[in-house]
């Protein structure tokens, strides 16, 4: 008798390559879901959910103006200041290129 079994992939390993994460996710990704909500983010619930201290969540939101993003600064109900983002360099960009696209149409 032939043992066939040592060729065959086992059920376990293939299991093991699928469940594991694809890819990690960035501090930065975090945020800018946070910022992306209706309601958008105080800095503290930036600082909770980054593990960040108040002076990087500031120096993150200059740098994403920096990078194009639109950033709202409001006033919640409770009296906390909470940020937003109202528009994104790619959605802008995108825009852009579609407006010189048609002004180039015959």
């Amino acid at each position: 008798m032939t043992n066939t079994s040592a060729s065959k992939p086992s059920d376990q390993s293939t299991t093991r390559r699928v469940t594991q994460p694809v890819g990690k996710v960035s501090k930065s990704s975090i945020v800018i879901t946070l910022l992306s909500r209706t309601k958008g983010a105080t800095p503290a619930e930036m600082c909770t959910a980054t593990n960040w201290q108040q002076h990087s969540a500031r120096a993150f939101l200059t740098g994403l103006r920096k990078k194009g993003y639109g950033i709202a600064r409001e006033q919640r109900g409770d009296g906390a200041t909470h940020y937003r983002i109202t528009s994104h360099p790619e959605k802008e960009l995108q825009n852009e290129s579609t407006s010189v696209d048609a002004k180039r149409a015959p």
